[in-house]
């Protein structure tokens, strides 16, 4: 089943176009890591999707137009973690995450027995449980992420975007956030949507790789197919040893030259 369904999207901001032209499906359950340069347009797609950038063309969420969706439609269809999420002054982790669960409250409505013992989970899964009391601004970087990101997770949208999940994490939050939203989408199903610099992580956790440059899509399929070192080469303008062990695919920076265009 089409989880998203992007057709012919243009986004400009005055006169720069920043994507040119996409078109996608992405399958319900399928984890899709956009890959490219700065300035691609990864970002910009992933806002398109979530309906936050005007645009033309047409994107759809479950067969329902974006542009068709009420607020509240939207945030119980898709989830989204930006790069710089906004973070209340003076808000407890805990109340940050339970806002998570808004959008399936009613008018009115209290949080339930069962939205506490959600938020008190993803809390537990995403290591914040020592940090749950503590105000979302006094935190690292890093842990202010993983907030937003636990957020989401509460949220338990059927879509999940990402921007850079792990930018600010170290390696053990990366690999524990990775594990959760891996979970999500093998045991409930979720859809993941996600962008990274990180091509070897990129390639590790996603189930397919788009290669965005310059606004238009240029190489999609797997790691093995997507993550060459011609493709490198040509839209990152970086050297690279691509190695495969163990049936990944590990992006490896080589010394030298940069490669002429």
């Amino acid at each position: 089943m089409t989880a998203v369904e992007i057709n012919d999207v243009h986004v400009s901001f005055g006169s720069v176009e920043v994507l040119s032209g996409i078109s996608l499906q992405v399958e319900a359950g399928e984890w899709l890591s956009i890959i490219g340069p700065n300035g691609a347009g990864k970002s910009t797609l992933l806002r398109a999707i979530a309906g936050a950038v005007d645009i033309s063309g047409s994107v759809l969420i479950g067969g329902s137009s974006t542009a068709d969706l009420k607020p509240k439609e939207r945030a119980l269809r898709v989830s989204w973690v930006p790069q710089s999420p906004v973070i209340p002054a003076g808000m407890a982790v805990f109340d940050y995450v339970l806002l998570g669960r808004t959008p399936h409250l009613g008018l009115f409505a209290h949080e339930s027995s069962r939205d506490i013992e959600i938020v008190e989970q993803v809390i537990a899964d995403l290591d914040l449980e020592s940090l749950a009391g503590r105000s979302v601004d006094t935190l690292s970087g890093g842990e202010q992420q993983r907030a937003a990101i636990a957020r989401a997770v509460a949220q338990q949208a059927p879509l999940m975007l990402l921007d850079e999940p792990t930018s600010a994490l170290d390696l053990g939050h990366q690999q524990e956030v990775l594990d959760v939203l891996d979970r999500l989408r093998t045991e409930h199903g979720q859809t993941m949507i996600s962008t990274m610099h990180d091509l070897t992580l990129a390639g590790q956790c996603a189930t397919r790789l788009v290669l965005v440059d310059r606004g238009t899509i240029v190489a999609s399929g797997s790691a093995v197919d997507v993550l060459t070192e011609a493709n490198i080469a040509a839209h990152y303008r970086a050297r690279v040893q691509v190695l495969h062990r163990d049936g990944a695919v590990v992006v490896v920076p080589s010394a030298g030259n940069v490669p002429a265009l």
